[in-house]
């Protein structure tokens, strides 16, 4: 449910493709379908590129996109992060972490958990999200004001006992970032977690968090399926340096 934060850069790879319609990007290509409905054949010699750039729409994949460039050259953008999600007919669609306004707040518009962000940070639910098989809710524990929508994030600037804090969807779910500008900053950030009636457990490296059902096969027996995960924190120093691993410690304990 939620992702470490980290940069997730997005890699412009040019591909040369040949008259065969082969190339970098691997196998034969013979139709694309661009962004705008119309469809092209590189294979073909009287192929005539578009007037303008155009993203290649049925080359999409979670973590790449083409585009079809004015010169008859194609450009692979690549992330290490998802860059489409999956919907529900099958076809990729850009991960959009925009958030729109919503009755209860703010939803994030493209994505294939449904996320959704309170505009209080006064203890009641701060965020929901999930998607057909399972849906979790967060409250944030010692806050008790309005949180302020900045760009795409919601901040609190004015947290009890913190310095800045915000909240923001992720290519996977949700972040959590705070800035400690000085020692007498509070080093412990509480959240409530309601798991849906998904298990909650520490994982095996005693930093992150499993959330997991278990079903029963008459062929297997308990089959245990891991539906979300909190993500391990990571901690910079003033200059971006990561601490140690055993400078955050992360716990589970009943409210």
């Amino acid at each position: 449910t939620t992702t470490p934060v980290e940069a997730r850069p997005v890699q412009a790879v040019p591909i040369d493709l040949d008259a065969s319609g082969s190339g970098a990007a691997g196998g034969r290509i013979t139709e694309f379908v661009l962004a705008g409905g119309a469809r092209i054949r590189p294979d073909d010699p009287d192929y005539d590129p578009p007037n303008r750039a155009q993203e290649v729409v049925s080359a999409r994949s979670e973590h790449s996109r083409l585009t079809a460039n004015p010169d008859g050259t194609f450009t692979a953008d690549v992330s290490p992060g998802r860059l489409n999600y999956q919907a529900r007919d099958g076809t990729w669609q850009p991960l959009d972490l925009s958030l729109g306004a919503d009755e209860q707040g703010y939803r994030v518009k493209g994505h294939d958990r449904d996320i959704v962000f309170s505009a209080t940070l006064d203890g009641s639910t701060l965020v929901t999200m999930g998607t057909d098989k399972a849906m979790v809710a967060i409250r944030a524990l010692g806050y008790d004001g309005a949180a302020e929508k900045s760009g795409e994030a919601l901040v609190d600037r004015a947290a009890a006992g913190h310095d800045a804090v915000s909240f923001q969807a992720s290519d996977y779910g949700v972040e959590f970032r705070a800035i400690l500008d000085d020692a007498s900053a509070s080093r412990t950030y509480r959240f409530a977690l309601d798991p849906g009636g998904l298990a909650v457990a520490i994982a095996d490296d005693g930093r992150s968090i499993r959330l997991t059902r278990t079903q029963s096969s008459p062929t297997q027996g308990e089959i245990i399926e891991e539906l979300g995960s909190i993500s391990a924190p990571i901690l910079f120093d003033a200059d971006g340096v990561v601490a140690p691993d055993d400078a955050v410690t992360v716990a589970i304990a009943p409210l």
